[in-house]
């Protein structure tokens, strides 16, 4: 924990602001850095008149998949000339600024997990840390990163009328599914229902022989250790004890 305070110390006591994040730009690199990860610059800050760009890090854990992890540089108006102190175990400005824990306190979080991580002793998936620019000034760096860059996992989605209901699952994001037609499964899956709709089969669902009777469909959400509840005709799982 003293780590991360340290860091976070640190990092409020350099002047910053959208477009002006270059001093916190080179202290975050530089702990990455000395942790042992290779850090990318690109050239965002360029695209609203900014002096430092997004900055992209990751650390393989040995297991396949990956993450993101996000966290912006700059802060809002009042944030120059920050003297945080420790008061009653709580860290505060003097306050005649900001803290600008929004958003260096996820900054060093994230640099903290990086610690964690290479500390455990465990194997995990990729992690991809993102530190923004110009977020406060509507998202600027965001904006500007090419996507592209980051590692591309294969997804699962899961789109369900209700809890419990059966669901239409693809991996992949928009890739073909096998069958050579470039749709994935729950495009197909969802045309077909549109057509069946269309046709007037399968117009009640409770009429569709291959649903599962709701008794089957609560077992199944208890087995899963989650139960069914319903408000105002919305359903609701919750967690069952244990």
């Amino acid at each position: 924990m003293e780590d991360i305070v340290e860091d976070f110390l640190e990092l409020v006591q350099i002047d910053a602001a959208s477009g002006n994040e270059r001093g916190v730009a080179d202290a975050v690199k530089a702990r990455l850095e000395a942790l042992g990860l290779a850090v990318d610059e690109d050239d965002a800050g360029a695209s609203f008149g900014g002096n430092a760009g997004n900055l992209l890090a990751a650390l393989d854990g040995g297991l396949p998949g990956s993450i993101l992890l996000n966290a912006h540089m700059d802060r809002v108006a009042n944030g120059l000339g920050i003297k945080p102190q420790i008061k009653d175990g709580l860290i505060v400005s003097d306050g005649t600024t900001i803290l600008a824990a929004d958003d260096l306190s996820g900054v060093a979080a994230l640099i903290d997990s990086v610690r964690r991580l290479q500390a455990c002793g465990r194997k995990f998936p990729r992690v991809e840390y993102l530190f923004t620019v110009g977020e406060e000034a509507g998202l600027l760096g965001s904006k500007a990163f090419d996507t592209r860059r980051l590692r591309r996992s294969r997804l699962r989605v899961r789109l369900a009328r209700s809890a419990g209901a059966r669901g239409l699952r693809r991996s992949g994001a928009g890739e073909p599914d096998g069958r050579g037609d470039g749709k994935s499964g729950a495009r197909r899956q969802l045309s077909r229902r549109g057509r069946q709709r269309r046709d007037g089969a399968g117009e009640n669902p409770r009429d569709d022989p291959r649903r599962p009777s709701r008794s089957r469909e609560h077992g199944q959400l208890r087995r899963a250790g989650l139960r069914h509840q319903s408000h105002q005709h919305r359903p609701v799982l919750r967690r069952l004890p244990g």
